[in-house]
């Protein structure tokens, strides 16, 4: 359970930075046609260069978590396959503590 928590808390980090990233890169386009020295630049022409500037990062966005997800199941993938992801049963039924690290802290 605080595992699933845990991934939880690190999925809504993760897409409020790329949202927080986003509307930067917005306001910051669109507040900048809204000073005085640009203003041979409040044209359509000007609001198509933003639009596609938006949808080029918002490309980029999506092929970075496209990248990232097939990257972690490649290197999951070949963890898994050399030296595994689990221990032996009977190692996780004496307890990780002790047989991979040789603890006995709640065993005494």
């Amino acid at each position: 359970m605080q595992a699933a928590s845990h991934r939880a808390r690190f999925n809504q980090r993760g897409v409020s930075v790329i949202e927080s990233l986003c509307t930067v890169a917005v306001v910051a386009a669109v507040s900048s046609l809204a000073m005085p020295s640009f203003e041979g630049l409040r044209t359509q022409r000007a609001l198509d260069g933003i639009a596609a500037q938006v949808w080029i990062q918002l490309k980029a966005v999506v092929l970075t978590i496209v990248w990232s997800g097939v990257v972690s199941l490649v290197a999951y993938k070949i963890v898994d396959l050399t030296i595994g992801l689990r221990v032996p049963e009977d190692e996780e039924r004496e307890g990780l503590d002790i047989t991979s690290h040789g603890e006995t802290a709640y065993s005494k």
